[in-house]
């Protein structure tokens, strides 16, 4: 009997690395998902790869399986071919550091195929293989974060560019007085908040959420409302351009697309292409099943 093939499907993040099994069929075992302190130099990251690794293999003799691979979705910039980090703003320990090689090296790597994915592109490639992207020829993904990502498949190929991110970037774009970063982030939205209630306390987007459905502040809720009005902005031109037809929220500021929907799509209400405008289906693990996704296609 054949045994079931996993792929390790990994968010490395610069604080956390998030984990997750992915069967060939784009199952998760939820069973599997791990958080594990990434630290930041270059044993700390190292160290971190090597825990996540070894845990899964485990994990998956445990199933009757066996891990053939890992994938992993990362922020640039970082050369996604040869595995080399570029990212000096985050996880600088490994800057200029093959990643591949140090594993191999270090005998934890072994045979596995190990593939990494622009992590704007991973998740949308996440939510096309099993998401609410299915069924779409062109599409679009923006995660909402620490920063902004922004990725398009088009025709039913990732766009990618050249180093193998993605070819729309949009976070340095101007938009407004600003760029697109300043509005569409974790601090410009916490910025938002604090000039429209005057409130400088100590405050996350989650909070300010919260304050939102459960106390009806109007701050916070014209906050979310600004931030799908300066969302709408920021993309409105690219999804035209790309007769983009369906559009999809991720990160976990994303889990607040209720009150930015209102506000979205009436900034892109105009746009006839456009069919639809939501959340990603499973935003805790698109981004490992897209990184999942390209390993298996490479094994294959």
């Amino acid at each position: 009997m054949n045994k079931t093939k996993y792929v390790l499907g990994i968010d490395a993040g610069g604080t956390f690395f998030k984990s997750v099994l992915v069967a060939e069929d784009n199952s998760v075992v939820l069973d599997s998902a791990k958080k594990e302190p990434a630290g930041d130099d270059k044993t700390s990251v190292i160290d971190c790869y090597c825990r996540l690794i070894e845990s899964a293999e485990k994990t998956a003799c445990e199933l009757g399986g066996e891990l053939v691979g890992i994938g992993v979705s990362t922020p640039g910039p970082f050369d996604y071919d040869n595995s080399i980090s570029l990212m000096k703003h985050k996880l600088n320990g490994i800057y200029g550091v093959n990643i591949r090689e140090t594993l191999r090296n270090k005998g934890v790597l072994g045979e596995l195929k190990m593939v990494f994915m622009h992590d704007a592109l991973s998740f949308l490639h996440g939510e096309y293989i099993i998401g609410t992207a299915m069924g779409y020829k062109n599409v679009a993904g923006i995660t909402l974060g620490t920063g902004t990502g922004f990725a398009v498949i088009k025709n039913g190929e990732l766009c990618k560019s050249a180093d193998g991110g993605t070819a729309f970037s949009i976070w340095q774009e101007k938009l407004m007085d600003a760029t697109v970063e300043d509005f569409l982030s974790r601090r410009g939205i916490i910025s938002l908040y604090r000039k429209l209630s005057g409130d400088f306390s100590d405050i996350d987007v989650y909070d300010i959420e919260m304050l939102a459905v459960k106390n009806g502040d109007k701050s916070a809720i014209k906050t979310f409302e600004l931030t799908g009005e300066y969302l709408a902005k920021a993309v409105k031109s690219i999804l035209r351009e790309n007769e983009i037809e369906c559009l999809i929220l991720g990160g976990q500021i994303s889990k607040g697309f209720p009150l930015m929907e209102k506000s979205i799509k009436s900034g892109l209400g105009d746009l006839h292409n456009l069919k639809l405008i939501t959340k990603g289906q499973s935003i805790d693990y698109s981004a490992q099943i897209g990184a999942s996704g390209l390993a298996f296609n490479k094994i294959r």
